[in-house]
């Protein structure tokens, strides 16, 4: 598993010895993030359900100014952190503090206490709480967006899995990869108009 793109391409990035992850393949975010595109470039990014962080750390590599990462497994969290010291290293950026922040904390509960919205949300839930919760995970990662138009929350998904209805002012923008059996990126975007 490598950083597909921007400043970072090609850095290596360690998954932990563990089952507890499902670490998003090269090949769907390398395609999240060209259909992205220059959208990524100083926003503030949230990663939700980030195991390894590599959504995330793909968004820092490409522009973005800021990455949260928020992870709730103890095991988990110390990888994802490794990972950030080496992507930032390969960025020049001799403190991480100014450009990462790491939560270890329960994602669906976290309720972002500044306040201050995300341009970009990725969020990767494990399937199994995906299947179970899906309409509070994506209502809850919508409540973390930036008020402006256009902020874009990506949900990695089955391939199989639908979204039934959106809160307004919503709308899907794009699915990429949507083979059955494979996973998939929705992208959801927010917009002047109601949905």
């Amino acid at each position: 598993m490598r950083i597909t793109g921007g400043r970072a391409r090609g850095i290596q990035l360690q998954s932990p010895a563990t089952d507890q992850t499902r670490p998003a393949t090269d090949y769907l975010r390398e395609a999240l993030f060209s259909s992205l595109g220059q959208v990524v470039a100083a926003t503030r990014v949230l990663d939700l359900y980030a195991g390894t962080g590599a959504y995330g750390l793909e968004a820092l590599s490409r522009g973005a100014q800021h990455t949260t990462f928020v992870e709730k497994n103890r095991s988990v969290h110390k990888c994802l952190k490794e990972n950030i010291c080496r992507v930032c290293k390969s960025l020049g950026i001799t403190d991480p503090s100014l450009h990462t922040q790491t939560l270890h904390t329960d994602a669906l509960k976290w309720t972002n206490p500044s306040g201050v919205g995300y341009d970009l949300i990725i969020a990767d839930p494990p399937y199994p709480l995906l299947a179970k919760h899906s309409v509070t995970i994506i209502r809850h990662a919508l409540s973390l967006l930036s008020q402006a138009p256009h902020s874009v929350l990506v949900l990695e998904a089955p391939g199989e899995f639908t979204i039934e209805s959106l809160p307004a002012k919503f709308r899907i923008k794009k699915r990429i990869a949507k083979h059955q059996h494979q996973p998939s990126a929705i992208l959801i975007e927010s917009s002047d108009e109601d949905a």
